[in-house]
This record gives structure tokens, sequence and C-alpha cells, in this order.
């Protein structure tokens, strides 16, 4: 376990050495940009998604819900 020195919140909210963070970030930055293709693609009517009916998505939770609770 990593025990740090007390620092204030904002210098602890942003500390980058020791962290996930650093690993995490450009799978993040990448996701966000593959997003706003996708959202500009559609926004523009470059491309138009279907939609789907949101029911699907409620069943797969709540069997999801299920069972990883027993």
């Amino acid at each position: 376990m990593m025990v740090r020195d007390k620092h204030n919140s904002l210098k602890l909210l942003f500390m980058w050495h020791g962290t996930i963070l650093p690993k995490v970030l450009p799978m993040i930055i990448l996701l966000m940009a593959v997003s706003m293709i996708a959202w500009g693609l559609s926004h523009y009517q470059l491309y138009t998604v279907k939609n789907v009916p949101a029911v699907g998505f409620t069943v797969f939770g709540v069997v999801l819900s299920i069972f990883f609770g027993i």
C-alpha cells in the first residue's frame, strides 16, 4: 500500500506519479476521440444510427444484477 505525505486536497487530486492515471488516460482519450467522431457523423447526418428499444438493456441489466447478486 502506498502511503503519501499529507498534502492539500488540490495537490493530491493532481498527483501523477504512483497512480494508475498514466496507464488509463491514453485509453480514455482514444475512447473520447472515437465518441466525438461518432457524434459528429450522427449530428451532421453523415451516418444514421437505428433506434434501439431500451427494453433489451433493461432485461440484460436485471439478469446481470440477479446473476452477480447471488
